[in-house]
């Protein structure tokens, strides 16, 4: 038995080795060849490294504008970081930082009551980006936002409530129905926003349904309930 072990290993020993010699002279006859390979494989890891430190070098250019253009921003100056986050888009298209240059921009145009501007903006950056973007939902709201200053009220309070469905923490949820209950109460429209109210208050948590902001909505809801019995519901 220990022989035929040995016999077995030397017989995979003598194969390796002999691949190893026919893989050699192949190699040698076929000496411009393997130089060919070896010079493109060199090539290709070239060419992958600079693409990467390219790629790295215009995220970095990229984060940069983006921070230059939110400190006119931040300071008000709404037409100079709309221009720079306009110049951003086209310069940088693809970057990291898109869907916030789209953002940030919908929010210049909206300061600066360029209502269609802004809402073409966010309308783009709901077609590219979706919900997979960390500033998805302030995106949804500003589009709310924007919607009831263009005077659509009943689309904007459809978009306040999509966006208290989406909202990943209670504050979130309460911003986006309050809202919506809102522009429900001033179109009179009293049985929709009562609603919302009861939405918010038969989802909060027991340590939260006696805070401030909980009774602020019980006191909401039930002024809006008076109208609605009143039979002033439109």
């Amino acid at each position: 038995m220990g022989s035929k072990r040995i016999r077995k290993k030397q017989l995979k020993q003598d194969k390796f080795i002999s691949k190893t010699f026919e893989f050699t002279d192949w190699a040698r006859e076929n000496q411009r060849l393997v130089t060919f390979l070896a010079v493109a494989v060199i090539i290709v890891v070239a060419l992958s490294w600079a693409f990467a430190n390219y790629r790295r070098q215009k995220e970095q250019r990229a984060y940069t504008s983006l921070y230059r253009s939110m400190q006119a921003y931040r300071s008000g100056n709404y037409l100079l970081a709309a221009s720079d986050l306009e110049n951003l888009l086209t310069e940088h298209s693809g970057s990291s930082v898109e869907d916030q240059t789209l953002y940030y921009l919908a929010n210049a145009q909206y300061k600066m009551g360029n209502y269609d501007q802004a809402e073409e903006v966010l309308n783009r950056f709901r077609k590219e980006f979706g919900d997979d973007s960390i500033v998805s939902l302030d995106a949804l709201l500003t589009l709310a936002y924007v919607q009831e200053e263009k005077g659509d009220l009943d689309k904007a309070a459809d978009t306040f409530i999509l966006a208290a469905t989406k909202a990943r923490f209670p504050h979130q949820e309460r911003n986006g129905r309050m809202n919506a209950a809102r522009l429900f109460t001033d179109t009179g429209k009293y049985r929709e926003a009562v609603e919302q109210y009861e939405t918010l208050l038969a989802g909060a948590l027991p340590e939260m349904i006696k805070s401030a902001e909980m009774e602020e909505v019980k006191m909401l809801r039930a002024e809006v309930s008076v109208r609605l019995r009143s039979g002033d519901n439109q």
